[in-house]
């Protein structure tokens, strides 16, 4: 029945992502990017398992991003930590972008008419697994994917990685996330050995706020390259959310979403603006069905 439902909603995913923005969902894409402590946003799929079994949920997603650089795609997945003693998360994505060359891309020379751009396509799949403890209090999860890439520049490419999780809920309002992605280090484009952290406070059903920090795992690592996500999502009632957020990370964004919820589904929508030039902006949309 889980699988069924499970691989219907695959089938159905709409239309999503900038390089590595929308990996914590379209709830997330509203408040900077900020999610992996999130445990009701079970759409957070494998970077937020851990947080996400420390609730009792059931649902299925789909989203989809539409913005610059020709960037097009579909995310989906489905989520359980309630029929089993663990939770199970499992997802696709598929991204089309058009980016400029950069880097050992660019040509010796200038072909005319070639406006030096790189169309490509980014898709694969994860799978996470997560177990919780002292009665929902501790979580503590492992995620695993496979990636490909293809663009008229580059062969194509693929890649398997894997990355553990803990969360734990201290006090009903703290949750606090610590998340390892991509600990093998394959050379992969789309992927980065990593380290994230957040922080999400909840003292209410109609506010919460949450930061998230990441750093990459390298021994060339400096301050500089830390990661910053913080939003803010702030209830009108029972059926209507608003959010706004912020993030520094290859760059500087202010991101907006709305959500609108009932007791059998979600709709989020976030936006996200690039600082340094306004012109640049991402459009999230996601559905959720809880069951």
């Amino acid at each position: 029945m889980w699988c069924g439902k499970a691989a219907l909603i695959l089938v159905g995913a709409v239309c999503v992502t900038e390089a590595h923005a929308g990996e914590t969902g379209g709830r997330a894409a509203g408040r900077g990017g900020a999610g992996i402590a999130d445990g009701v946003d079970g759409a957070g799929g494998a970077t937020n398992i851990a947080a996400a079994t420390l609730e009792d949920q059931y649902m299925a997603y789909s989203s989809g991003l539409a913005g610059v650089d020709k960037t097009w795609g579909v995310r989906a997945g489905a989520l359980d930590t309630r029929t089993a003693a663990f939770g199970l998360t499992l997802g696709y994505y598929r991204r089309w972008d058009t980016l400029a060359r950069s880097g050992a891309d660019l040509p010796g020379w200038k072909v005319p008419g070639d406006d030096l751009a790189n169309p490509a396509v980014h898709q694969g799949g994860w799978l996470a697994l997560a177990y919780p403890f002292l009665d929902r209090k501790l979580g503590i999860g492992m995620d695993a994917r496979l990636d490909f890439y293809e663009s008229e520049l580059v062969a194509k490419d693929s890649a398997f990685n894997f990355g553990a999780q803990v969360a734990g809920r201290p006090i009903d309002w703290l949750t606090l996330a610590l998340s390892a992605r991509n600990l093998l280090d394959t050379g992969y484009r789309d992927t980065e050995r990593t380290l994230a952290a957040g922080l999400r406070l909840q003292p209410g059903s109609y506010l919460g706020a949450e930061l998230d920090v990441s750093a990459p795992l390298t021994s060339a690592f400096g301050p500089s390259e830390l990661g910053w996500h913080t939003g803010l999502d702030v209830g009108l009632g029972e059926v209507v959310a608003l959010r706004a957020g912020f993030e520094a990370d290859d760059g500087s964004y202010v991101t907006a979403g709305l959500g609108v919820y009932s007791q059998q589904a979600d709709l989020d929508y976030g936006a996200r603006l690039q600082v340094s030039d306004p012109t640049r902006t991402w459009h999230e949309l996601e559905l959720r069905v809880k069951f």
